[in-house]
């Protein structure tokens, strides 16, 4: 008596496994994907520039409050499309700012000098309690050309600011 139920036990358990694997296999996922992480003084996102192109890669120096970012060429095998600007005078931040950074998806209109990419640069900074957008154009030569982060937009995140 006593092994026929340890048996129907297994077997309940043995069932169970197999209904688990089988409802996560078909259960609808979203792979999780990091685009953005700082240190104390460093932040760094990426993010995509144009359909079946590298992202481009930014890191924001929270100590000048400068942001660099480049684009790997399939073309050339190297950096490409370089874009900087110093995000602190946007802020009026002299010293101490404190800032995060992510990518975002970004709709914008064509521009004579490049294509504008697919998405844009989000940068906070605490001291001023502002958020900024800040756009990039890529290059259709494949040639290194450094050119501006382009400021689009601001709005501040705490009252009174």
């Amino acid at each position: 008596m006593q092994t026929h139920w340890l048996n129907h036990r297994f077997s309940l358990l043995a069932c169970g496994l197999v209904m688990g694997l089988v409802i996560s296999s078909y259960w609808p996922h979203e792979p999780l994907k990091a685009n953005a992480t700082s240190l104390e003084k460093f932040s760094l996102c990426t993010a995509p520039t144009l359909i079946n192109q590298s992202d481009a890669v930014f890191v924001l120096d929270s100590v000048t409050g400068r942001v660099v970012g480049a684009a790997h060429s399939m073309q050339t095998g190297g950096f490409e499309n370089v874009w900087t600007r110093s995000v602190a005078s946007d802020f009026g931040v002299t010293e101490n700012g404190q800032y995060l950074m992510t990518s975002g998806f970004l709709r914008t209109q064509g521009a004579a000098n490049g294509t504008p990419a697919n998405s844009g640069i989000y940068i906070a900074e605490l001291t001023s309690g502002r958020v900024g957008l800040y756009g990039f154009l890529l290059n259709n030569q494949n040639r290194a050309a450094s050119s501006p982060l382009v400021p689009i937009a601001d709005f501040p995140f705490r009252d009174g600011k």
